[in-house]
This record gives C-alpha cells, sequence and structure tokens, in this order.
C-alpha cells in the first residue's frame, strides 16, 4: 500500500492579498520545487528513558511503546509521534527485561528477571491489574503473547523451558522443556506458531529454534544452530516474525542473520551483517518488509531490505548490548533501547518511499 508523509504544510488562504517579500511569512514553493533531501530510512531522535533499557514494545493504534527500565524496576510509556509524552511505571517486580503488549485486551505483560514475575497492565491506560508469580529460580528472560489464542509464553533462562499462561484467567497452563538457556520469543497469530531461540552454554557453540503449535502447545520443530549442524549459526538471541510473508529473522551473536519460511519451518538463508559483528536484537516492518538487526558488538542497526534481499543502510545508535526493539506498522516508527546511555533511538521508516512537500490550498469557508 502507498504511502504519504508530508514534511511541512503552507495553507494559503484563498483570496488572500499577495504575499509580502518576506519569505517567512508566506513561504511560496519556487517554479520548479524540489524535494526534501531527508532520507527515507533514518534515525531521527534520541530520547532518554529509564537506567538500563532493555526490552520495548508497541500498543499499535495508540502508538505507544513501553520500554523496560532493568536498572531502576520501572516502565517508561513513550506516547506521541514527534513530541513525546513520557510515563514512568512501577514494573511491579525486580529487573524488568522483556515485555509485550496485547492490543486485542489492552494489556501488557511484563517479565521481572531478578522477582521471578510477570507484571500485567492495562496498556491503554496504564494502571496496573496484577501479579503472576513464575517457578521458582527461573529468571524469565522474554515474554510474547499470541493473540490468536490469548496465550502469554514466558522463557525461562535458568531452567531451559517455557511456562504458557492463560491471558483469561492468568494461571499457569503448562511448562515445556526447550533447549538450553531460552532466548527470545515471537509469534505468528495467522499461523499459530511460536518461534523460541535458545543460546545454548557458550563452550558448547551451539544453540538453536524451538518451534511451538500454539493449538496444540507442543514443540512440533527444533532447528539445531551449532557448528557440526547443517547450518552454522549458533548462539541464536534475536527472534522476529513478519506474519505477511510468513518469514522468520533469527539474529546470533556468532554474527549470522537466519531466515526462516514459515509454510515449511526450515532455514532458507543464513546472512552476514555489512561488517562482521554479532548480532542481538531484531524486529520487521512487515508495511515495508524492512528488516532492523541490531548489533551486538557495535552501536549500529543493520536494515535488511528483505524485497531486495540485500543490506540497505547501516544507522548508528546508542551504546548498549542485548537491547530491545520493536516497530510500529502503522507509524513506520521503531523504537531500539541503548542500555548503555538509558535512551531509546527513534527511527524513521519509510521504506523506498521519499518524503516531499506539498502545498495545500486552504479550503474552508
Amino acid at each position: 500500500q502507498d504511502q504519504l508523509y508530508i514534511d511541512d504544510i503552507w495553507i494559503e488562504e484563498e483570496g488572500a492579498a499577495p504575499p509580502t517579500a518576506t519569505p517567512t511569512a508566506t513561504r511560496l514553493p519556487t517554479a520548479t520545487p524540489k524535494p526534501t533531501a531527508t532520507p527515507a530510512i533514518a534515525v531521527v531522535q534520541t530520547l532518554p528513558v529509564g537506567r538500563q533499557p532493555q526490552g520495548v514494545a508497541v500498543l499499535y493504534g495508540l502508538n505507544r511503546f513501553f520500554v523496560a527500565n532493568s536498572g531502576e524496576d520501572t516502565i517508561t510509556s513513550l506516547d506521541g509521534f514527534l513530541n513525546w509524552r513520557k510515563t514512568q511505571l512501577p514494573s511491579g517486580g525486580d529487573r524488568p527485561t522483556s515485555l509485550a503488549a496485547d492490543p486485542d485486551q489492552c494489556r501488557l505483560y511484563v517479565v521481572n528477571t531478578a522477582s521471578n514475575s510477570m507484571s500485567v497492565f492495562n496498556s491503554c491506560s496504564n494502571r496496573h491489574i496484577d501479579e503472576v508469580a513464575l517457578p521458582e529460580g527461573a529468571a524469565p528472560g522474554a515474554v510474547a503473547v499470541l493473540t490468536s489464542t490469548n496465550t502469554i509464553y514466558v522463557a525461562n533462562t535458568a531452567l531451559n523451558s517455557v511456562t504458557l499462561i492463560n491471558g483469561d484467567t492468568l494461571a499457569a497452563i503448562k511448562t515445556m522443556q526447550v533447549g538450553p538457556v531460552p532466548g527470545q520469543i515471537a509469534v505468528n497469530p495467522r499461523t499459530n506458531r511460536v518461534y523460541l531461540t535458545f543460546r545454548g552454554y557458550p563452550a558448547d557453540n551451539a544453540g538453536g529454534i524451538a518451534i511451538i503449535d500454539g493449538v496444540t502447545q507442543t514443540v512440533v520443530k527444533t532447528i539445531n544452530l551449532s557448528y557440526n549442524d547443517q547450518v552454522p549459526a549458533p548462539a541464536p538471541y534475536g527472534v522476529a516474525v513478519n506474519s505477511v510473508t510468513d518469514r522468520i529473522y533469527v539474529a546470533t551473536t556468532s554474527g549470522k542473520l537466519v531466515v526462516l519460511d514459515g509454510s515449511t519451518d526450515s532455514v532458507i538463508a543464513t546472512l552476514s551483517p555489512p561488517v562482521v559483528s554479532g548480532l542481538d536484537a531484531v524486529a520487521v516492518n512487515p508495511r515495508t518488509n524492512n528488516v532492523f538487526v541490531c548489533s551486538a558488538t557495535g552501536n549500529v542497526v543493520y536494515v535488511y531490505d528483505a524485497d531486495e534481499g540485500r543490506w540497505a543502510l547501516t544507522l548508528g545508535v546508542g551504546a548498549g548490548l542485548f537491547r530491545g526493539i520493536a516497530v510500529n506498522p502503522l507509524t513506520n516508527q521503531v523504537v531500539v533501547s541503548n542500555t548503555g546511555e538509558d535512551s531509546v533511538s527513534i527511527i524513521r521508516d519509510f521504506g523506498e518511499y521519499q518524503p516531499f512537500r506539498a502545498w495545500l490550498p486552504d479550503i474552508r469557508r
């Protein structure tokens, strides 16, 4: 779908006197107006949040981003487009690291790694609702919600498992074993598939992807990514799903972007970034089919154009490791947490569309 970005507007009142010679008073276009030089994809803002921000989630309709500040046990709520309104909320637990938003239920789920709990908020009113206890010693590190079944998935990093929670009752359904050291979780509500990365132990140079059927709530396939496997890309961490193309993107700290075809649950590509570096968080904009991949060893985000099959840009962001990243396809905004600078970077994603200036007459009567 085509999109229009209006960089600025000058309104000329119909029947008004000819403009004066002062350009700032009328700002009329020249005979041959030129398009703005603003790049289509760029970092446009850096905003302060809480200490050591990690996970990021978004409520699409309100363009409200949430950031988990692991260093001070708070959640930052960011509302707006350019003039952002910031609200700080207590996280409800110790060391919040990951969060997930459910627009259908107006819910926000936050996992607190140090207190082995999950906080539940009304994401529309920013109101705390409940606390859910997780298995003792779980050290939860990731959360996602499969909206088609209203099931919440929590990765228990220290127990090598994932806990499934009923979104209506907030009661645990079951806990399933997955691979060692679970990383991040992504879901596809169109196919009822859940994708969970597990990093494996460093000495093993292993790790992989557990694929869960959201209907039967069972692990249906495991793709191993050790150096001894068919696809050598150990230590996977970040994962993102484009539900439109049914492609899954897995970022590994060993420096590969692994691409899966969701229809076959198989690896179709293994990509190296423009500069050799480890990778961690990843997000995809289904509207532009651009994939945003955070470097684990440099303060940059790589942009992969999945339509053209090429790395398109490298964007500089703030310092940080094991970041969070989220995309709002309705506004084409991407928010990346900078854990080392207590801030987030705002990226504008316009794909191949270049913004331009438009002059509109005032048609009011």
